[in-house]
């Protein structure tokens, strides 16, 4: 065995964290049979669209969904840094549905799932445009999270009076967690 898979596994936890995304962190896992679960522990997961810009519109979301699957940990971050179809691959991913079509398909779950309710500290969403299903997204987010402690949004918005409306609807939103601290910029 080599050294460094000799380390504990909060020190290579620690190390995987220092990876761009999560697609990264995964790819370790044929490393070595030492690396294999790592992955399905790290606390911060970071899903960055951008590397599958030239690939099957389907994959990025299909990536995204087994991962969540997959994993074991409770999450304090989950990221997702969106460069095309924004939140409309996002929420196809969340109700399984399939991303092949480009449109709206946001239906609220019959259920929150577990990492809204018990683990996910940190919300950060670039690109929200405010469209009705974001704002629903949004909206889904903020009343089901029990342990939110910060939601940043960042809106591509350059209008200031959109961004206003967009900064009241989501502060008129009501938020499961009582410290959830809404930034928006």
């Amino acid at each position: 065995m080599d050294r460094i898979s000799l380390l504990p596994d909060e020190l290579l936890l620690r190390i995987l964290s220092l990876l761009p995304n999560t697609k990264d962190v995964v790819a370790t896992m044929v490393l070595s049979k030492r690396w294999q679960p790592l992955w399905k522990l790290m606390p911060k997961l970071v899903y960055d669209d951008y590397s599958y810009q030239n690939i099957e519109y389907g994959k990025f979301s299909r990536f995204v969904d087994r991962s969540l699957i997959l994993h074991e940990a409770p999450v304090d971050t989950l990221r997702f840094k969106l460069v095309q179809n924004s939140v409309l691959l996002m929420l196809c991913m969340i109700n399984k549905l399939p991303a092949a079509e480009p449109r709206p398909c946001w239906k609220e779950p019959s259920s929150v799932p577990g990492c809204l309710l018990s683990s996910l500290e940190t919300l950060i969403w670039a690109n929200y445009e405010g469209r009705e299903e974001e704002k629903q997204v949004a909206a889904f987010i903020l009343r089901s999270a029990s342990f939110l402690k910060k939601a940043t949004i960042s809106s591509k918005a350059t209008d200031p009076y959109e961004k206003l409306e967009m900064i009241k609807e989501l502060s008129s939103s009501p938020r499961r967690s009582p410290t959830c601290q809404l930034i928006f910029y």
